[in-house]
């Protein structure tokens, strides 16, 4: 059994938990506006969490993923599926424009790519991106693509988390 052979279209394969900040929602395969109203997306043809490669999740920032304007580094991230439970450590944390679309692309590091609308505190349309990039606990960490070319706006700075100075982690994946 793997999970792409199980993600329907309109059922949750997953859930996606961030326990620091009560963030717990479903996750069902693609970004239509149907499955963003009742649960986190996962961004077709990217990698699910057992397979290798970039895993892209996207979520509205005034519905499931409004927890994330709080994110910090070394917040770890859990994915539950039927397989078992896959953790991350948030390694990255960007603010891009819209048409950063390299993020999301399939690839081959094993990373999980969150991405919401920002800022957070806007009505109506948010000019930017957030992007937040986590490691699975346990694997040695590399820089990430260092992919902060012409449309990238910015990095923000507010975000050292409750690990990053001691650089530890919060337990293993399976």
């Amino acid at each position: 059994m793997t999970l792409r052979r199980t993600a329907g279209s309109e059922e949750a394969w997953g859930r996606i938990e961030v326990p620091r900040l009560g963030l717990r929602a479903f996750i069902a395969e693609g970004v239509d506006a149907g499955t963003l109203r009742v649960a986190v997306g996962h961004v077709p043809d990217t990698a699910f969490p057992d397979e290798g490669g970039n895993i892209a999740l996207a979520g509205h920032r005034d519905t499931f993923f409004r927890p994330l304007s709080d994110l910090v580094l070394a917040d770890v991230i859990t994915l539950v599926t039927p397989l078992g439970a896959f953790r991350y450590e948030v390694e990255s944390i960007d603010i891009v424009t819209p048409d950063r679309t390299d993020f999301v692309a399939r690839g081959v590091e094993d990373v999980l790519t969150l991405v919401t609308c920002y800022p957070f505190d806007v009505l109506g349309h948010a000019p930017l991106r957030l992007i937040a990039r986590a490691r699975p606990v346990g694997v040695p960490r590399t820089v990430l693509g260092q992919r902060t070319g012409e449309h990238s706006v910015g990095h923000r700075t507010d975000i050292a988390g409750p690990n990053a100075e001691t650089g530890t982690s919060q337990g293993v994946r399976p």
